[in-house]
């Protein structure tokens, strides 16, 4: 599930816990920016204003020398269960309307989901 940084106030992505098992495969610099590209056009292209990467040729360069790509033939997954549980109160609503306002089914599920749950202190 993706939720757009447009969503929230506070646009770090920390407390993600995920582990994922199985074996790793850089992938080349060709590879790494179309999955940058792909990604971006994927998650943003049902937003209302869809953003774009804004960089040169020369910028985009520079950024992806500062991310290391990989693959994983995946066996095992183990990931923790957060759904904006360490975010303010005002992010949390502002993602949950937006989820709920979404034109995909799969982000409104999870808007019912996370309604469902009991209330974290």
């Amino acid at each position: 599930m993706f939720c757009a940084a447009t969503w929230r106030e506070q646009t770090d992505s920390g407390n993600i816990s995920t582990t994922a098992y199985g074996k790793p495969s850089l992938v080349e610099e060709s590879e790494l920016k179309q999955i940058v590209f792909d990604t971006t056009a994927k998650f943003e292209s049902a937003m209302p204003a869809p953003w774009k990467i804004p960089l040169s040729e020369q910028e985009i360069a520079a950024m992806l020398k500062a991310i290391v790509g990989f693959k994983i033939a995946i066996t095992r997954v183990e990931a923790k269960f957060k759904l904006g549980q360490n975010r303010s109160h005002e992010d949390r609503e502002k993602m949950l309307r937006s989820l709920q306002a979404a034109s995909d089914d799969e982000s409104r599920a999870l808007a019912r989901f996370i309604l469902a749950q009991p209330e974290q202190n």
